[in-house]
């Protein structure tokens, strides 16, 4: 194993060594690894020039000429792999280039900048040779130099350098600034070419144009700027070691102070970082940093000099950090170079933890300071601090609090202010408002971030109007403006009452910011959209969004990630992935919580290509904005169990990701107890409630999951009739002080309403009447602006029961109550009360609710809105692929079926289609019954073997190898959506058909033999499970519907043909065709009916022919039962 050069760089360096000492001779490493997106580093050319020669050379005449450029560099390294000349600053002996070049005509502009075709640049090179004539060469080479902002073709500039050369125009002082330009030209070329030996050729022309000078140069300042130059180039054509030893002996002697002459030398330095990452791979440029240190350090290390004042050069720290956090793997970067000086190793575990930290990388950042911790090297109490807030920013509280209660300093520390200052900020994003109010106690001058972090502990609990008294007791009248409220305050506010629900208080407060004339930034944006969003108010979002891009403030990944989620609620997976589309052609590059957002809706929709698309496109990805988190694993864990994956897999993942040291929290242990409870496993649920309990002080306290998960658990209990055991866990609920939701009563009234017996009626009833005689104050199930939203699910389990017992008085009373108690109809109570009309066949109710159903869904599916000003995305139906509609258009068409209404059935069907509403399975095989009841056999036949057995072929396929480095998340670019594509397969939001299936996944995934413990590829459990999930079953002709089509085959073989259904209530014609009635023309037609049903619609006559046959043998085997009995 070839150790890493940074021990011997470090000696070396500390004893100054020559530029011809060996002690170099490990600085590069292994090959690069796999690189980052092309345009994620992207070097922009420095703004400066160091200082250069005033005096022009007076001629060119001693200038050596092509062919008499010769010499070689003896000195080989024996690990760069390449040949490595070391370069003598007395007698440089460049080499020219025998092969002479020409411009390459094929560009492509990616983020402003040039960019080459590999194979066609090595091409052009191997083919020109001659300097094409120029018409005025040199005043196209003043050009370049002197306008930056002209693209900077590196072809074409060598052609024009070589024609000025060849016509004696260009000075030293003009050709170092052309050298400048040149190599900064290259160096933004990095993310572009893959082919490395073009920057091997530049810096081999950069270093024979620079030696060409050498003689020319006088005064040292130019010399050392001609110096840093030449290192410059020696990176940019891979002659690492040369360019080191050019920097040390120019570094030696110069003061921090002196910035002229520092600039330079920095510059050079940021060369060999850039270049060592694209030869080598950016772990490999901490040994660049180690050489570097004791010069390096101190500007990377402090922002300001010794006398207060802000260097000139900040952005060179903010690139360096910009590159450390390219090191995928920190741990076994640092553990590989364990042998370094301890204060270098201090030193550069500080700048890497905040270069993750700077990027909210905070998985990279634990990783860094744990890799330290083995190696006895604590970090600065500095990096320490803002390790806790990266912590903090992701969520990850369980790190925080035990890194923060790690931390032990004395108030007369210099940091002491900040170490309160972060525990302020620790506590108040958890919502643990008692630590806030001490932290905030013992601030004795409390800054107006202090103020905003305690505002924002009771904000994160939804304590609306405690946040509005802290508000007006921090901020009182007559404040002066300088110590008044902010941005951030006001922010705050609005949040809190987004929490809430409270969406009137919000408006209140924005519009009060508005009036203090605080201009609203993208925090403030994106806290608005998320309140509108929360609301489902898709027009209010699209809107603000606009409002954005009109005011240059346009939306980034935070603001499209609401949005998304937004979708995801409705279960819209197209039309979030169709926003995603919309965001990338506006130029925003999507981070991991936007991929994340649209995964979910993956999730949501129960589009589960999609989900292992998204996941795996994330997966291998290597830009670490693109990083998996806790968020994404719990995402996945979530598609596991929306699925109805066994509880063996979904545990088995928990696991792995705990040995992973992923940072689980109460999310994941969520859906660990709900996989529990599907199957069963209440024992277990039980004690996974244990341990959470335990380690839930570690984690954002979180009043909404603490319902959530004993809520789940008393579900369980009352899906299996054990009373009991969910009378105990409602009492559990109560000792602690958890206010139930609406969704935990509506679990209660569920269990008694499906008992089927009066006496539960009566007492869902009564407890429904307990819910709502409740004082108001009193009411904690029902949130600040959501007392629409939770009456629903309180009102809509009796009024269910009620519609299947044919009871539509009883549904009407109820849903008359549920408006009089502040409700407003929807789809879902709406729905009830059309199918218990249906089910007494009152036709003319079902005809005049359906106009109230059709509008809400309408109004719930158009999203039309968000890609409005979209000229690339024209209006397309298939953005409303929701399913909102599937359910009602059955009982809709069945009732109207029924009743002979066919015309008004079809214009139903037709319309649903046109206006791209997604239809499933059931749809399709209701269908079926719909037109035998329109007299329509064949188009009846038509729709089994046209529509339901292609879908079951594609869904039966075997699993097919997925691809697991996708380039784009976007599924439906791979699998495009129709209007004629179907529903998801979403039926597994049930809990009933979970528990239901876990059974069969369990022994179906047996004969996969999948385990985790032999790969980390934790979504191919997934994608088996998305080819045996109920999809497979739910797209088949249903048994029902096939022995329909068996027994029509039946009366067309008897000689008579199907008759459409007559209208209810309406007379018989006076006149009948009399050839319907003559059994001979009925014969032949029926004949020939069946003759075209054999003939057109074989699939479909065979799948009848199979379930005849599996009904014969199972009445065959019940009656050779029966005979033993």
């Amino acid at each position: 194993m070839i150790e890493p050069l940074a021990f011997t760089i470090i000696n070396s360096t500390l004893r100054r060594a020559s530029p011809c000492s060996s002690a170099l001779n490990r600085l590069m490493g292994p090959p690069p690894r796999k690189a980052l997106p092309n345009d994620f580093f992207i070097p922009c050319a420095r703004p400066w020039k160091g200082k250069e020669k005033e005096d022009d050379a007076s001629s060119l005449d001693m200038w050596p000429k092509e062919g008499e450029l010769s010499g070689s560099y003896p000195t080989q390294h024996p690990t760069w792999g390449c040949r490595r000349r070391m370069f003598t600053m007395g007698k440089p002996i460049p080499q020219r280039s025998r092969v002479t070049r020409h411009h390459s005509p094929h560009r492509m502009s990616r983020r402003n900048m040039t960019s080459y075709s590999s194979s066609a640049t090595s091409s052009q090179l191997a083919s020109s040779s001659s300097t094409p004539e120029l018409a005025d060469p040199y005043s196209r080479f003043q050009e370049l130099i002197d306008s930056p902002e002209l693209d900077f073709d590196l072809e074409e500039a060598w052609l024009v350098y070589k024609a000025a050369v060849a016509s004696n125009y260009p000075s030293p002082k003009e050709l170092l600034s052309f050298a400048e330009r040149y190599i900064q030209a290259a160096e933004a070329q990095y993310p572009n070419i893959p082919d490395l030996d073009v920057f091997r050729r530049s810096g081999k022309r950069m270093e024979q144009l620079l030696a060409g000078i050498q003689s020319h140069i006088t005064q040292s300042s130019s010399m050392e700027h001609w110096s840093c130059l030449m290192a410059q180039a020696c990176a940019l054509g891979d002659k690492m070691h040369d360019a080191v030893s050019l920097i040390n002996d120019l570094n030696q002697n110069v003061k921090r102070w002196d910035l002229a002459r520092i600039r330079p030398i920095i510059d050079a330095y940021l060369s060999v970082l850039l270049a060592t990452r694209r030869y080598y791979g950016s772990a490999e440029i901490l040994d660049v940093l180690a050489n570097g240190w004791r010069f390096l350090g101190y500007y990377l290390v402090h922002t300001r000099n010794v006398r207060g004042t802000r260097f000139d050069f900040p952005d060179f720290r903010q690139r360096v950090l910009s590159i450390l956090v390219d090191i995928e793997d920190p741990a076994a970067a640092l553990h590989s170079r364990r042998n370094w000086p301890k204060d270098i190793q201090q030193g550069l575990g500080h700048v890497l933890t905040l270069a993750y930290c700077e990027a909210d990388l905070d998985n990279d950042a634990f990783a860094t300071y744990e890799a330290l911790q083995r190696q006895d090297i604590s970090l600065t109490l500095e990096a320490q601090l803002d390790l806790v807030r990266v912590f903090v920013r992701s969520d990850s509280f369980v790190r925080a609090n035990a890194l923060y209660d790690s931390i032990d300093i004395p108030p007369t520390d210099f940091w002491y202010d900040f170490y309160l200052s972060t525990g302020l900020y620790l506590y108040a994003h958890q919502g643990n408002v008692e630590q806030a109010e001490k932290a905030f106690a013992e601030r004795q001058r409390p800054s107006s971030s202090d103020k905003a972090m305690l505002m924002q502990s009771y904000a994160v609990q939804g304590q609306a109007e405690k946040v509005v008294e802290l508000f007006h007791r921090l901020f009182p009248e007559g404040t002066p403006a300088h110590d008044g409220p902010t941005a951030i305050h006001y922010t705050i506010l609005m949040y809190a009452h987004v929490q809430a629900r409270d969406h009137e208080g919000f408006n209140y407060w924005l519009k009060a910011m508005t009036r203090a004339g605080i201009p609203t930034d993208d925090y403030v944006y994106s806290v608005v959209i998320k309140s509108f969003a929360l609301r489902g108010e898709v027009d209010s979002v699209a809107t603000v969004l606009d409002q954005m891009r009109t005011s240059n403030v346009p939306p980034n990944p935070m603001h499209y990630s609401v949005a998304i989620a937004m979708l995801a609620r409705r279960r819209d997976a197209v039309s979030a992935e169709a926003l995603f589309k919309r965001a990338l052609r506006e130029g925003v590059v999507p981070d991991r919580v936007m991929v994340g957002a649209l995964m979910n809706a993956h999730v949501e929709a129960g589009s589960w290509l999609g989900v292992i698309r998204a996941f795996d496109y994330l997966k291998s990805s290597s830009g670490p904005q693109l990083r998996l988190s806790t968020d994404i694993y719990n995402t996945l864990m979530k598609a596991y169990v929306m699925i109805g994956a066994p509880f063996k897999i979904v545990s088995e993942l928990f696991r792995k990701l705990e040995l992973m040291g992923v940072s689980l929290d109460g999310y994941s242990y969520t859906l660990l107890i709900v996989s529990a409870c599907d199957s069963g496993k209440m024992d277990i649920a039980l004690g996974i409630l244990q341990e959470m309990d335990e380690l839930k002080g570690r984690w954002r306290h979180n009043r909404y999951l603490d319902v959530l998960v004993l809520s789940i658990i008393m579900a369980a209990y009352l899906r299996v009739k054990d009373r009991t055991s969910a009378k105990s866990v409602f009492d559990l609920m109560q000792q602690r002080g958890i206010k139930p939701r609406s969704q935990t009563f509506s679990h209660i009234i569920r269990a008694y309403a499906e008992e089927n017996t009066e006496e539960g009626m009566k007492l869902a009833e009564e407890f429904i009447g307990d819910i709502l005689s409740d004082d108001p104050a009193n009411s904690t199930w029902i949130r600040p602006g959501s007392h629409t939203a939770a009456l629903e699910p309180i009102f809509r389990p009796l009024m269910t029961v009620y519609a299947k017992e044919r009871r539509p008085e009883e549904v009407e009373r109820l849903f008359q109550e549920m408006l009089n108690q502040g409700g407003e109809p929807s789809l879902a109570t709406l729905t009830i009360l059309m199918d218990a009309y249906r089910l007494v066949d009152d036709i003319d109710s079902v005809i005049a609710i359906w106009p109230q159903i059709w509008q809400l869904a309408l109004r719930y599916s158009n999203v039309e809105s968000l890609f409005r000003g979209d000229a690339t995305n024209p209006s397309d139906p298939v953005k409303r692929h929701a399913d909102i509609l599937c359910i009602p258009l059955t009982i809709y068409m069945d009732a109207l079926s029924k009743a002979g209404q066919h015309a008004i059935a079809a214009e139903a069907w037709h319309k649903a289609r046109v206006h791209g509403f997604a239809l499933d399975s059931h749809n399709w095989n209701h269908l079926v019954v719909v037109l035998i009841r329109a007299g329509e056999v064949e188009r009846a036949f038509e729709v089994i073997e046209r529509v339901v057995i292609p879908y079951q072929r594609k869904t039966r396929e075997a699993p097919d190898d997925r691809e697991t480095e996708p380039e784009t998340p976007l599924i439906f670019d791979v699998n495009p959506v129709t209007v004629d594509s179907p529903a998801f397969d979403n039926k597994m939001r049930s809990t009933k058909r979970r528990a239901h299936r876990g059974g069969l996944h369990s022994r179906k995934l047996a004969r996969h033999a999948i385990e985790f413990e032999k790969s980390n590829d934790f979504a191919h459990p997934l994608h088996i499970l998305q080819h045996i999930s109920p999809g497979w079953h739910t797209w088949r002709p249903h048994n029902a519907i096939l022995q329909l089509l068996s027994a029509v085959i039946k009366h067309l073989e008897s000689g008579y043909t199907v008759q459409a259904v007559e209208p209810f209530n309406e007379p018989s014609t006076a006149t009948k065709d009399a050839t319907k009635d003559d059994p001979s023309v009925q014969g032949l037609a029926a004949q020939a009916m069946l003759k075209r049903i054999h003939e057109q619609f074989p699939d479909t006559v065979r799948a009848i022919l199979d379930f005849e046959r599996r009904i014969y043998y199972k009445e065959a085997s019940s009656r050779r039962s029966s005979s033993w009995i």
